[in-house]
């Protein structure tokens, strides 16, 4: 029995389970939206890949429906090595995107620029010399 009628739309009268129905209803939903994805890159479908449950069974969908499609994974430097070497042991054709700087380096940059805002404010404080009288609540008092 088909899952798909010819122009690729589902058929809710066969006698599939509920997981088929999701599978022929996902199948011909990437196939009818091929042409938009196709128009918006020649590469058809960016999938985002994570290594993940979610983005594998998507990639694997998108391989039972015959579409165009690159996936791309964003690596971060902190993915856990057991991860990546599924990634590329399973999934070579991943496109690998490396980041510019390491994440740990972005996270020190914060700090220090969260720290240097706060010296910021602390000396415009300074220079004002004012302060706002607060009552216990910490509203201020009349």
């Amino acid at each position: 029995m088909a899952l798909l009628c010819a122009a690729g739309c589902f058929n809710p009268t066969s006698t599939m389970g509920a997981l088929e129905h999701k599978i022929a209803y996902s199948i011909a939903l990437l196939r009818r939206a091929e042409t938009l994805a196709l128009r918006m890159s020649p590469d058809g479908y960016h999938l985002a890949f994570s290594g993940g449950k979610d983005s594998v069974a998507l990639y694997h969908l998108a391989k039972m429906a015959g579409v165009k499609f690159k996936a791309h994974m964003q690596i971060t430097n902190i993915d856990p090595p057991e991860l990546m070497r599924f990634v590329r042991s399973q999934y070579p054709d991943v496109v690998l995107h490396r980041p510019e700087i390491n994440i740990l380096q972005v996270d020190r940059e914060e700090k220090n620029a969260a720290d240097t805002h706060q010296a910021l404010l602390l000396r415009l404080f300074e220079r004002t010399g004012r302060r706002r009288n607060r009552n216990s609540a910490g509203y201020p008092s009349r």
